[in-house]
């Protein structure tokens, strides 16, 4: 395309045109070559972490997972914020069905 342009313009307005052309050229960056492999994961080669210091080991008996879901239960507070925002959306639905009938 520029080279139709530089046809029809002068030798210096080309030149300057090549020059501006020349610094626009972006240098092409080398990447980082990309994984050529993918390895499976083995569950029994992943090493086990410790414990943190003041958590105690599962009581004899008592299987993991039952104690993982304890730990994943919401607080207190997280029931008593859901409530809260609970409240305020059926208030706010009765506010507009109330008003929806009063035709206002």
């Amino acid at each position: 395309m520029y080279d139709m342009v530089k046809a029809e313009i002068g030798d210096e307005q080309a030149q300057r045109l090549e020059a501006v052309l020349a610094n626009s050229r972006m240098v092409a960056v080398a990447e980082a070559p990309a994984p050529s492999h993918i390895r499976e994961l083995n569950v029994d080669e992943l090493v086990e972490p410790t414990e943190p210091v003041g958590e105690t080991a599962p009581a004899v008996g008592e299987p993991a997972a039952a104690s993982q879901a304890v730990a994943a239960q919401p607080t207190a507070e997280a029931n008593r914020d859901l409530l809260l925002w609970l409240a305020v959306a059926l208030l706010i639905m009765t506010a507009g069905l109330w008003r929806g009938r009063r035709g206002g």
